[in-house]
């Protein structure tokens, strides 16, 4: 099966693939006399994966004045990355050559880091050690190795760091002695599983399964009954004055209405006793009217006394 990474920023095709022999180990990373291509600052943690007698390239000058390099190893370290980037680009480096990175990231960005280059399909990683957070791998030529899924190979590093614990994460990795840990783990879980489960169901089956609700339930029904029993004779009562105010309103709003066709009346006669005063006419009419009203009057007094 060929297993391999795509990486969508280097476009479609570009991938780094993983041999399925490759090793994981705790041991040093670099032995002997090795090419360090490293940037112009190299930080304390690169430095302590350094063999003594390295040979340090931190440009395009140091690396053409080393010359030949007899196949010896390289290590990239993060801060030499882009400087091996270029000299792959320009054909100076030969990425089938034994070369070691060291970029201080996961597997997986540092993985997703070496498919930027565009390698040729024959390499692929065939070793990695480090801690979990800081992995280094190492790629060269493996034309006839069978390649792994990256993705089934995160998942059982995935599962292997949970189920070493927390303190696993920063341990160098021991390809022995963690994948025999790893098994006897895996068994220890499945053995446990096998007699929890059972258990689990018997129990499951076994829980009294109440058969009505219960007396603070009952109660709280009742109470509730009651509420709304109050509630209903309120808004019965309630409908009852809004029926009572609205005969009441339209008996005010008749009144109002005779009241003002009286008012309308009174003007009306108001006006016309107006008239009447400021003719010559009906200033007589008037006095005639006042001295009949005074004699009646006297009349009617003199009849009760």
């Amino acid at each position: 099966m060929t297993i391999s990474i795509a990486n969508s920023k280097a476009g479609p095709g570009t991938r780094i693939g993983l041999s399925a022999e490759t090793a994981l180990t705790g041991e040093r990373v670099c032995a002997g006399r090795t090419t360090v291509i490293t940037g112009v600052l190299t930080t304390e943690s690169e430095y302590s994966l350094l063999p003594l007698d390295a040979v340090f390239v931190r440009s395009l000058e140091d690396f053409r004045a080393v010359g030949s390099f007899d196949e010896q190893p390289f290590l990239v370290t993060e801060s030499g990355f882009p400087l091996a980037a270029e000299l792959i680009e320009l054909g100076q480096l030969d990425p089938k050559s034994p070369i070691t990175w060291s970029l201080q990231a996961p597997l997986k960005e540092t993985l997703e880091q070496l498919s930027l280059l565009e390698l040729p399909a024959e390499i692929a990683v065939h070793r990695i050690s480090g801690a979990i957070e800081a992995v280094v791998v190492s790629t060269a030529a493996v034309p006839h190795a069978e390649r792994l899924d990256l993705q089934s190979f995160q998942a059982g590093f995935a599962v292997n760091a949970t189920l070493l614990g927390y303190e696993y994460a920063n341990r160098p990795l021991d390809h022995d002695g963690s994948l025999q840990e790893l098994i006897d783990l895996r068994r220890k879980h499945l053995s446990l599983l096998e007699v929890l489960l059972p258990a689990a169901d018997q129990a499951s089956d076994e829980v009294a399964v109440p058969t009505g609700p219960s007396d603070e339930v009952l109660k709280l029904e009742k109470e509730l009954l009651v509420l709304k029993e109050r509630f209903d004779v309120l808004d019965n009562d309630h409908q009852a004055m809004d029926t009572d105010y609205r005969a009441l309103d339209a008996k005010y709003q008749a009144l109002e209405s005779d009241h003002q066709a009286l008012a309308s009346e009174y003007k009306a006669l108001t006006k016309k006793y107006q008239a009447l005063a400021n003719s010559r006419l009906g200033r007589l009419t008037l006095r005639l009217w006042q001295r009949k009203t005074s004699s009646s009057n006297k009349m009617q007094s003199k009849e009760e006394a």
